[in-house]
């Protein structure tokens, strides 16, 4: 590969058909709003629904070298990988451009600045600059050899601050032992150009700080609201009683809208068995009662004590929820729906979960 050349970074985006197996959206990693093409104003109390907009992450990038300049004039000097004709400032440039691409393809802030850290000085005054306002992420791409001790400054301080941090050295350039880098919270990579790297480093950043500004709701036979924090990720959970659920419920009508969802569910199928018209009605109520929950919850995401609710069932919405990036597990099982936001948010995939 040309040491000019900078590979594009590949992205996961929204679709735009109405096909099942289709992904309509990406919310938690685009920032955008799913789309919910087969919503349509007046169905029941449910129109159209768009989540909240999270806060995308803020990463702070720095680029390790010293200027190219210092070795001008020394052509015995070994500056680094590929050699002293490697341009170090016209590659940061390109980095830079790829990482405001990146920055915004994700619906996140990556903050650089055009000089870079060349000596232990810069260190330091970068470290300062964290702990006065620390970043949800450090980015730390470093071109030359013997940037190695300011690298493990930055490292150190990041891990005091419990930051996580993606450190990038290209193919050539010293690393030492990789082992003072395998501990959670970094996350290393050596190779050539490759953003790719990066933005899968950066997806995990912004993940984690999505993650923490979400909501899913838990819908069980308790007799009012409580609201929880999951521990790891940071995930607020807020219990419903089923009686709401059940009151949207019986309030829906089955106009236009729920017709036409039907007649999308059903249309393709070449036979229909066991399957009455009340019971794919009910689905609709189901449907249309969880998103409007959802909506006026605000909420990205939810889990019921589902079994033996009769026409109540929810699983068709659940099914249509998840194809379209909104987390909706069985059974009240919290740890799927956990798992379920995080694969939405993380790769843009829907999960599938059944019978727990």
């Amino acid at each position: 590969m040309k040491n000019d050349r900078i590979r594009n970074s590949t992205h996961i985006g929204p679709a735009s058909c109405l096909d099942r197996r289709d992904f309509l959206a990406v919310a938690g990693i685009t920032g955008g709003a799913v789309a919910f093409p087969w919503l349509k104003a007046g169905a029941g109390e449910s129109g159209e629904q768009t989540p909240k907009r999270k806060k995308g992450a803020t990463v702070r990038a720095a680029f390790l070298y010293p200027p190219s300049e210092t070795f001008s004039d020394n052509p015995d000097g070994w500056w680094s990988w590929p050699g002293n004709e490697f341009d170090a400032e016209g590659r940061q440039k390109k980095y830079m451009a790829a990482l405001k691409e990146m920055e915004n393809r994700l619906g996140m802030k990556i903050v650089t600045e055009n000089r870079s850290v060349a000596n232990n000085n810069d260190a330091q005054r970068l470290i300062r600059e964290l702990e006065e306002s620390p970043p949800d992420g450090l980015l730390l791409i470093m071109f030359y050899n013997n940037s190695l001790p300011h690298a493990d400054l930055l490292l150190e301080a990041a891990e005091k601050l419990n930051m996580p941090t993606v450190f990038f050295i290209g193919l050539g350039v010293k690393h030492g032992s990789v082992n003072r880098y395998r501990r959670p919270g970094v996350y290393f990579i050596q190779s050539l150009d490759n953003l790719e790297a990066i933005e899968y480093g950066m997806r995990m950043v912004n993940t984690r700080k999505r993650l923490g500004q979400s909501l899913l709701l838990s819908i069980t036979e308790a007799d009012k609201p409580r609201e929880g924090i999951e521990q790891f990720f940071g995930i607020k959970v807020r219990v419903v009683p089923f009686s709401r659920y059940a009151d949207r419920f019986g309030k829906i009508k089955i106009d236009d809208a729920a017709r036409d969802l039907i007649k999308k569910i059903t249309g393709k199928a070449t036979e229909i068995r066991g399957v009455n018209r009340e019971s794919l009605e009910n689905a609709m109520r189901a449907h249309f009662a969880l998103i409007d929950l959802l909506r006026s919850e605000n909420a990205d995401g939810l889990t019921m004590n589902c079994l033996r609710r009769g026409m109540l069932k929810p699983c068709v919405s659940f099914s249509l929820l998840n194809g379209s990036l909104i987390p909706a597990a069985c059974e009240n099982d919290l740890p799927a729906a956990y798992t379920q936001l995080l694969g939405h948010l993380f790769i843009g995939r829907p999960g599938f979960q059944h019978n727990p």
